[in-house]
């Protein structure tokens, strides 16, 4: 989903201010910056220019849309994934301000969950870390190629 949309449905959670109070701030920039994991893709795919990145956004859907299994198998989502949000939720008992993040990942990782669902591409890879490895490790024995 492109950042605009999360930009949107992350004003959502203001809903949240009576119950929260003004830390839901947070939770919001959390949902919208949560993307920010993608840096990683970017890097690998050397797209260092705004014409590239705009491309490779462009691109990301395109792949999945072509080859759901194999497209960027290789990218490591880690915001998204839920042991690292289990682990941040757990911090959380001692730095309060970790809740209201893992909060924001989750609320994104949601949307994301939905809008991946709805076009058929892959959620398991990268909503565990688990998965990840694994589908990372077969994808190597079989010399499956990255998109």
């Amino acid at each position: 989903m492109d950042s605009d949309a999360h930009t949107l449905l992350g004003l959502l959670l203001l809903g949240l201010w009576p119950v929260l109070g003004k830390y839901i701030i947070i939770s919001v920039l959390a949902a919208i910056l949560c993307d920010l994991d993608t840096i990683h893709l970017i890097y690998k795919r050397r797209a260092f220019s705004f014409k590239k990145i705009k491309a490779l956004l462009k691109n990301t859907h395109e792949a999945y849309q072509k080859d759901p299994k194999t497209a960027h198998i290789d990218v490591f989502y880690l915001f998204h994934t839920l042991e690292f949000n289990i682990i941040l939720l757990i911090l959380a008992h001692w730095w309060p301000v970790l809740g209201f993040i893992s909060l924001g990942f989750l609320f994104h990782t949601v949307i994301d969950i939905v809008h991946h669902r709805d076009l058929k591409m892959p959620v398991l890879r990268w909503l565990f870390f688990i998965e990840f490895l694994r589908v990372l490790r077969k994808s190597k024995k079989s010399g499956l190629r990255n998109l």
